[in-house]
């Protein structure tokens, strides 16, 4: 028995229990004998304050001892210190020895000096099992009784999530069906579809969001006519937890919803005809089908200023009429004939509706890749003009070197997949190409590549989450090991600028731009030029681990909980005139589309990761390893690479920078038009503001989940204030509506 080995202790109580006799070597963890004084350790507390010696007498008693065990060879070197021989470890039967037990604490005990108890800072008095006594302990004890009966079982526990990859999961199943493993922690991915065998007991770790759920977990207990099962459910100090906890009786009996799918919902069948159309369209426009992955640049071409747009939207015109298109519309129409009779015909749309809704959709798509060209093609210029202008060898460099970058960003954005683009900006299902995901890739080898799968460990979130749990210095536990996240992840193809933004104090408004010198000094949505510093952000594409940490830490250890990220807040100031009365006087609302049609504004929302310290990441630019900022500064930082595990050769990182993941949505903004009520406490105004708005957003959102009859957890939830008055802003979870903030309008 190593008593160094990780595997065996844990990598707590591995390579640190190394001992000298009194306390002399600071990097020696354990001492043997107490320092003078009265402060004792586990030994001199049972011999002084247990058995009643004096201290004179446990030290000689201390030092004898430890002459002796090392005279024998029981002592080895460990780690500058000593340690126990684990060779010379001896494992004999106790079932002829006198048992005790203390009075006190319980324990259990074989050898024992006068009656005291031997745990540490305990006074009791133990006392010895009669022969009668100790085979009615044999009985009564689970453990005793299990292991002497020879029903006692080796417990072997497996994790099983969806942060394994398929293969994994499959084999989990299948030993766990087979008894191989005999106690499972799963979340919901073994909630529904596997045979779980003859399962025993079950334990709900917090109230599950629905009946259905509740009765598909607990329910799998007892299926196949064995003992009665057990089923325990822990309520967690959470606002569903703590109310279903109080009336769980009105919980148990309540009645299982009926499951439905809303066909009627225009928005997502809508994007399945547009696709239908787009695909045809692609054809016309991408001249090497061949190519696996098209980028922007295959569809709109290297440049796209304003004669190309022109160009662009005078193609698609021409072939929406001729043969190719037709039959591409006439395809998408007679989608809509498969739908039920009781689904409204306006769902689905036919005509001239079909064609103006595709070529709409295509217009705002090719505006947009227009005026990020376009905007790139500006700081081109400028910085022509500002070498033409430039009157010192340090000025015209320092112009070229800025025209550079500005050539590689408009470069690298036209190079982006053209099918993410396609699903981001919802042309086609969402769903068909998951975009708003985060990844923390597991690095197993040396220059790994990524975004290929691969691996027992798939650790992948929804990216409003990842922003946070997958960041740098952030910990995540996966097939029994802890993964530290140690770095952002390169993908071919991936466009991550460097941006500028501003969250403004008092109304939480964004303003979002590509240049520091492009940042508004006001707040675009309250005027506000309080505290308007530009800070850098960067949209990651996902992270990845250390090469040096590629088998993983023994979850045994401390995990570092992450701080969850800024809360969603909105980029998209809505104008005055858009907001519209509602059925209350102080009530006006506005809707925000994912896709919003010809005057209409949308809703673009942003997640900010600030890191723990509130002061950003410093990231790598040669070998993107990051860690969280102490200061908002540059600093000389030494590290390895997280790909290759070799020295990084930059030491040098820039400002920092924080993380971020923008989103567009369906967004139902309530403007209240009635004031916050004040704080009768001095100081503590704005913290009040803040504390009763987010109470009453919550609050609508609990209500608006209920009236739609979807789990709270589908629509999310923000505000902004406006002095002494809120808009409580409303958004589907699904980053390009799901239509809920739609119907609730």
């Amino acid at each position: 028995v190593d008593l160094r080995d990780p595997f065996i202790w844990g990598q707590v109580f591995a390579h640190n229990k190394a001992y000298q006799f009194k306390r002399v070597d600071p990097h020696i963890s354990h001492a043997w004998s107490p320092a003078e004084g009265n402060r004792h350790n586990r030994r001199s507390w049972y011999l002084v304050e247990q058995l009643g010696w004096t201290w004179v007498q446990a030290r000689d008693f201390l030092a004898l001892f430890w002459e002796v065990i090392d005279d024998i060879g029981l002592l080895i070197s460990l780690d500058k210190g000593y340690g126990i021989d684990g060779e010379k470890l001896q494992f004999v039967s106790a079932v002829d020895m006198p048992l005790h037990a203390c009075q006190s604490c319980g324990l259990l005990q074989i050898y024992v000096v006068d009656s005291r108890c031997s745990a540490y800072k305990c006074n009791g008095v133990t006392h010895q099992f009669t022969p009668l006594e100790r085979e009615e302990l044999g009985q009564k004890n689970h453990y005793i009784y299990s292991y002497s009966s020879g029903r006692a079982m080796i417990p072997r526990a497996k994790e099983h999530t969806a942060s394994l990859s398929t293969d994994l999961r499959e084999k989990i199943e299948q030993e766990f069906a087979e008894d191989k493993i005999n106690l499972i922690s799963c979340t919901t991915t073994m909630e529904m579809g596997v045979d779980l065998g003859e399962l025993e007991a079950v334990v709900n770790l917090n109230i599950p969001p629905g009946i259905a759920n509740y009765q598909q977990r607990t329910g799998r207990a007892g299926r196949r006519a064995q003992a009665a099962p057990f089923c325990v459910t822990v309520a967690k100090n959470s606002n569903h937890d703590q109310s279903s906890f109080r009336e769980f009786r009105q919980y148990l009996e309540s009645k299982v919803p009926v499951p439905f799918f809303l066909l009627d919902n225009p928005q997502l069948f809508r994007r399945h005809q547009n696709g239908i159309v787009l695909s045809g369209f692609l054809r016309h426009r991408i001249n090497d089908l061949s190519k696996n992955a098209p980028s922007l640049v295959d569809f709109f071409g290297e440049s796209f200023g304003k004669d190309d747009f022109e160009t662009f939207k005078g193609d698609l015109n021409h072939w929406l009429e001729t043969e190719s298109g037709l039959s591409c519309l006439a395809e998408a129409e007679r989608l809509s004939t498969l739908l039920p009779d009781t689904v409204p015909t306006s769902t689905g749309l036919v005509g001239g509706e079909l064609c103006d809704h595709v070529r709409a959709n295509l217009h705002r798509f090719a505006i947009i890749v227009h005026d990020r060209w376009a905007t790139y093609d500006k700081k081109l210029q400028e910085c022509d003009a500002e070498e033409s202008l430039a009157k010192t060898t340090a000025e015209k460099q320092k112009a070229v070197n800025a025209k550079r970058h500005w050539l590689n960003m408009q470069e690298k954005f036209m190079k982006q997949f053209l099918v993410e683009q396609l699903s981001q900006r919802g042309l086609i299902p969402t769903y068909s190409f998951p975009v708003h995901n985060l990844s923390l890739e597991v690095v197993k080898e040396k220059e790994q590549s990524f975004g290929f799968g691969g691996g027992d460990v798939a650790l992948n979130r929804d990216a409003a989450l990842g922003i946070s749990e997958y960041a740098p210095d952030s910990e995540v536990v996966a097939n029994g090991r802890i993964w530290r996240s140690a770095g952002l992840a390169y993908y071919p193809k991936q466009f991550m600028p460097t941006e500028y933004y501003v969250a403004c104090p008092d109304c939480h408004n964004v303003d979002k731009e590509i240049a520091r010198e492009d940042v508004p000094d006001a707040c675009s949505n309250c005027g506000s030029t309080e505290q308007r510093y530009p800070r850098q952000v960067i949209e990651p594409k996902g992270f990845v681990t250390h090469y040096d940490d590629r088998i993983g830490r023994d979850p045994g250890m401390h995990r570092r909980r992450p701080r969850k990220a800024d809360e969603a807040r909105l980029i998209t100031t809505p104008q005055d005139e858009k907001f519209q009365m509602t059925d209350h006087s102080d009530v006006k609302r506005v809707i925000l589309r994912a896709i919003p049609s010809e005057g209409q504004q949308e809703g673009k929302l942003v997640i900010i990761n600030r890191g723990p310290r509130k002061q950003g990441y410093h990231i790598c630019p040669f070998c993107n390893y990051a860690e969280p900022a102490k200061k908002f500064a540059p600093v000389t930082l030494s590290h390895r690479d997280p790909i290759g595990g070799r020295p990084c050769r930059m030491t040098r990182m820039p400002l920092s920078k924080d993380l971020a993941h923008s989103f567009e949505t369906d967004v139902l903004i309530l403007r209240v038009n009635r004031e916050i009520p004040r704080c009768t406490e001095p100081g503590k105004e704005q913290q009040f503001q803040d504390a009763f708005a987010r109470t009453l957003v919550e609050a609508i959102r609990f209500a608006a989940a209920d009236i739609l009859e979807i789990q709270a957890s589908e629509l999310r939830a923000t505000f902004r204030r406006r002095g002494r008055y809120i808009d409580m802003v409303l958004y589907d979870a699904i980053a390009g509506g799901a239509g809920y903030c739609l119907r609730l309008s």
